[in-house]
């Protein structure tokens, strides 16, 4: 996980992010089996497509509040803060009162929002046969990813009680829970801090959230602390268009810099780490 840009309100530079946790997901299927018929009587409910419709848009209504606080988001404002703007720093210094501004700052852009939210995301809907002919069933899956300490119980109950309909059927089709969050004073974070710092020198290093889903989560009953790190340019609109999407691509400087930052970084695992400065807010 590298460097997202804008990650940080008050911050425009390149970031260095260290995933000290990885958001945990569940797919989940919302279900309308309905009488049907023909198109010509439509019923007043709006059939399977119209309970589901209105299902889709009392969740799109109602987000998940944002867990401001409860993260990872605290350790990043805290290493961030000496590079942020002044308003930033002022209020990032100070989140026992100021955390609710700083979390509807962050809300407002898709990726920071993010960080410390757990999303909901339509991403395939299914009915219908024949434009003249009212469907037997509708079906939308809902993928769905949670913070640390947001269980797959957690949105289930959530999604149960905004829907608030008996005739739509929810279930979970795969999950896998939130990651632990692992330190940010151990050598293998202090390891990846200064190699980072060799091959990217312009980039703020922090530690932050990975939002997708990764083999690491197999690794957490193995060890104590899991880093999640790719040295991979990435800017906000790259994952926006690109994640998943068009043209995927990494340019060739970049996979040089792969190249050496993987290189230094075996080169640096025999020598010993002391953890870095960073403000205290």
């Amino acid at each position: 996980y590298s460097a997202l840009i804008p990650l940080l309100p008050g911050y425009d530079g390149p970031v260095g992010l260290i995933g000290i946790a990885e958001k945990g997901f569940s797919t989940l299927e919302l279900f309308v089996r309905h009488a049907g018929g023909h198109s010509s009587a439509p019923p007043r409910d709006g059939g399977a497509i119209g309970i589901l419709a209105e299902a889709i848009y009392k969740l799109q209504q109602n987000p998940i509040p944002h867990m401001f606080g409860k993260g990872v988001e605290v350790a990043m404002y805290e290493h961030a803060a000496r590079s942020l703007s002044p308003f930033m720093r002022f209020l990032s210094s100070n989140l026992w009162l100021f955390s609710p501004i700083v979390a509807a700052i962050q809300s407002r852009v898709d990726a920071q929002r993010a960080q410390i939210t757990p999303t909901l995301a339509f991403t395939m809907l299914e009915s219908g046969v024949k434009d003249n002919v009212l469907p037997y069933t509708a079906k939308v899956t809902v993928n769905c990813r949670l913070l640390p300490g947001y269980t797959v119980q957690h949105i289930l109950d959530h999604v149960t009680r905004i829907v608030d309909n008996p005739e739509v059927k929810v279930h979970v089709v795969n999950s896998n829970e939130a990651s632990s969050i692992s330190s940010t004073e151990g050598t293998g974070y202090n390891l990846l801090h200064y190699t980072i710092k060799e091959i990217f020198p312009g980039a703020m290093v922090l530690p932050g959230l990975l939002f997708g889903g990764t083999d690491t989560k197999h690794y957490g009953r193995l060890c104590d602390d899991v880093y999640r790190f790719a040295p991979t340019l990435i800017s906000a609109e790259n994952v926006r268009k690109r994640f998943h999407g068009h043209d995927e691509i990494m340019t060739v400087k970049n996979y040089a810099q792969t190249i050496n930052f993987y290189y230094h970084f075996l080169q640096n695992l025999d020598r010993s780490f002391e953890a870095f400065h960073h403000d205290e807010l």
